[in-house]
């Protein structure tokens, strides 16, 4: 197949890179409208997919790997999108230690959640332009960006047909493998405009332990919290770099959605405070990139959103529908889609994980409500993996375990980023500290093995000790249930 294609694709890149232009109609792409709602009555209702080209793609990812490698020394370290070494999760760590930390010296202050509006459709492109020229971009990657951006045509898809083409005037397009690192270029203009009003003593933040660092905002993509003292001074800085914002980059806030949280603050400021900023006002905890930030996870209803959502996604009549292997699979499934951010962060009660056991057992077995269904075999050897006959089906409070204790790795690694600087001032520990802690002599660890390269090595007895109660703890599953189906009175006609 390459040698088919290797002379017209070596010559399409050939052309862009020499005379910086894509060849006509290489930039091309259909765009689709997905309903986000069952019965979409507006235009806001759809979500807009880009069908792209894939010529364009194989030169737009090729640019994008470029791009990629200086990433991280143009963006600041409040971006946790789209780059190696940050993480969402980084973020929400973060947000929590700086409301926790509010909370316990009771300081008075505020979380304005903000949500733009059709963020990759607005994109000026002139100052996309100018972000590139001012972060050191040389004219000639300059040009191939714009001419990335202006070759581009589209054509809707409507009901199997495509309409005319038309060429976008503004905008990034979703699914172009250059589009999230370009915009967050644009985003890093924001970033400046806080950090800059912040060394200047105009906008103050939430101050963390007494090493002095201050929170101002965090930003993964798009989405953006910012974090303030109770002051009308600070208000007013808020709202004039949001209209600087929308005037000059292009984008525009949507503060029907833009949320204000406050925390030891009177109810008279709050209403004003969101009148002035003309968005609305929000209970705590909340939810930022879908996890809950100000929260109390040892409550229960802490977790009632995750217990809502294997209960809906683990419902007995799916059961029904599905072979066996099917109910396997979609078991482990639902564990790892609904609940990876939830426990990466907390510890989950006891009773929240006997909960949601219950309801894997009962979807597994095929009962209803408790009742029905055949138990084939004890819960914990269908946990062991398939070679020693068990399904594979992951240990929950294991699974909770292995991502707290990811933290400490990365905590014991050589990664830098905010959330650590965060972590190390508020719990005042030195940096390179965590591993001594890890294996000092008061630590049981510390008996069991020792830290080399970066790993974890543990200790020969205690890798043997391991595999004796592998050996130890009984029987095959398949044993079991086949002595079970033995046991079982026969069919007589």
């Amino acid at each position: 197949m390459w040698e088919t294609l290797k002379e017209d694709v070596m010559g399409y890149f050939s052309e862009f890179h020499n005379a910086g232009r894509i060849v006509k109609g290489a930039n091309a792409s259909f765009l689709a409208l997905i309903p986000k709602v069952d019965n979409p009555q507006k235009i806001e209702e759809y979500r807009p997919i880009l069908l792209i080209n894939l010529m364009y793609k194989m030169l737009s990812k090729v640019l994008a790997n470029r791009l990629k490698t200086v990433m991280d020394d143009l963006i600041g370290e409040q971006q946790s999108a789209f780059m190696g070494g940050r993480q969402l999760v980084d973020c929400v760590m973060v947000a929590n230690e700086v409301l926790d930390e509010a909370r316990r010296k009771k300081i008075k202050g505020f979380c304005f959640k903000v949500d733009f509006e059709k963020a990759y459709d607005r994109v000026s492109w002139a100052f996309l332009d100018y972000m590139l020229r001012r972060m050191g971009f040389n004219h000639v990657w300059c040009q191939w960006m714009k001419e990335c951006m202006q070759s581009a045509s589209i054509s809707i898809l409507v009901n199997g047909g495509t309409t005319k083409q038309f060429s976008p005037s503004r905008g990034l397009r979703q699914g172009d493998p250059l589009s999230p690192f370009l915009f967050l270029l644009i985003v890093e203009g924001l970033n400046g405009l806080i950090s800059s009003a912040k060394e200047k003593g105009l906008l103050k933040g939430w101050k963390i332990g007494n090493g002095g660092i201050k929170i101002t905002h965090l930003q993964f993509a798009d989405d953006m919290i910012m974090f303030g003292r109770v002051e009308d001074s600070n208000v007013w800085v808020v709202k004039c770099i949001m209209r600087v914002f929308e005037l000059i980059f292009g984008l525009k806030i949507n503060f029907d959605k833009s949320l204000l949280y406050a925390l030891n603050v009177e109810e008279e400021w709050v209403e004003k405070t969101a009148w002035s900023l003309n968005c609305r006002r929000g209970p705590l905890p909340f939810k930022y990139l879908e996890i809950p930030i100000g929260g109390n996870h040892r409550r229960l209803t802490f977790w009632r959103p995750l217990i809502q959502g294997f209960k809906n996604k683990l419902v007995s009549w799916k059961g029904k529908l599905l072979s066996f292997g099917g109910r396997v699979t979609l078991v482990n499934s639902v564990l790892s889609s609904l609940s990876v951010f939830f426990v990466s962060f907390f510890l989950v009660p006891k009773g929240v994980i006997n909960e949601l056991e219950k309801i894997r057992r009962d979807f597994l077995w095929g009962k209803k409500e408790g009742k029905g269904g055949i138990s084939w075999v004890k819960w914990d050897s269908v946990y062991k993996p398939k070679e020693e006959g068990g399904l594979g089906v992951r240990d929950l409070r294991t699974f909770n375990i292995a991502l707290l204790g990811k933290w400490w790795g990365r905590m014991a690694g050589k990664e830098r980023g905010l959330w650590k600087r965060v972590l190390n001032t508020k719990y005042e520990v030195e940096e390179g500290r965590w591993l001594e802690w890890l294996s000092g002599k008061d630590n049981k660890i510390q008996q069991m093995g020792e830290w080399h390269n970066n790993m974890w090595q543990w200790m020969l007895t205690w890798r043997q000790r391991c595999m004796l109660l592998e050996a130890y703890q009984g029987g095959n599953l398949h044993s079991k249930v086949g002595i079970l189906v033995a046991k079982r009175p026969t069919m007589r006609g």
